[in-house]
């Protein structure tokens, strides 16, 4: 037998009851602490049950990286929400990742097809990526859904100037004047009827 078992076998009985309700006092605290911690308190980084929640944080903090992590783990657990594949792809967009964007955004319309700002997502993506068909159709289905958006009948306008369809493109830059007349639209309409003059393609009456 040790020395220090001999001396707790000697010590007391109020001395070994006050230890022994120390030591469990402090284990309980050490539980609760840890809770807080993880359930209810500031979580340290690393410790969160929600990595959705985490992911706005760090887009907050400007960690875009580390967001996209983030919103990757949420989408794999929640693979049915619009708004989580919708976030993810806005954060991976502003990474520079925009196959995988089109990607996130593909499978957030899958979810919802009558977003419109999701569609006008996807078409910004693909004109950025010079792919324009897909943009067309992107924007086209944005406006079936919401006719009124200026900023999209100029972007529609701009992919139809960029494949030569001077008609189409005249016509969604007018659309976009209407809606909103600002010089900005209207530079590029004029630009646009004079690329259609100069194709040989007057436009209709």
């Amino acid at each position: 037998m040790t020395a220090l078992a001999s001396d707790w076998r000697a010590a007391p009985p109020s001395y070994r009851a006050a230890l022994v309700a120390g030591a469990g006092l402090l284990t309980a605290s050490l539980l609760v602490g840890f809770a807080y911690t993880l359930f209810g308190g500031p979580r340290p980084r690393g410790i969160t049950a929600d990595p959705l929640a985490m992911a706005r944080e760090l887009l907050k903090e400007g960690q875009v990286a580390r967001a996209g992590q983030e919103y990757e783990v949420a989408a794999r657990l929640n693979p049915g929400d619009f708004r989580t594949h919708a976030e993810h792809a806005r954060t991976l967009l502003r990474a520079g990742r925009r196959p995988e964007a089109i990607a996130a955004w593909g499978e957030a319309l899958l979810l919802d097809p009558r977003d419109a700002e999701a569609w006008a997502s996807l078409g910004e993506v693909c004109l950025e990526m010079g792919r324009y068909p897909q943009a067309t159709l992107a924007f086209t289905r944005a406006l079936d859904l919401r006719p009124d958006q200026a900023a999209v009948h100029n972007s529609l306008g701009i992919a139809y100037k960029l494949v030569g369809r001077y008609d189409e493109a005249v016509r969604e830059f007018m659309l976009a004047v209407r809606v909103r007349p600002v010089p900005g639209l209207v530079a590029n309409l004029r630009r646009a009827k004079a690329d259609q003059a100069h194709a040989g393609r007057p436009g209709r009456p």
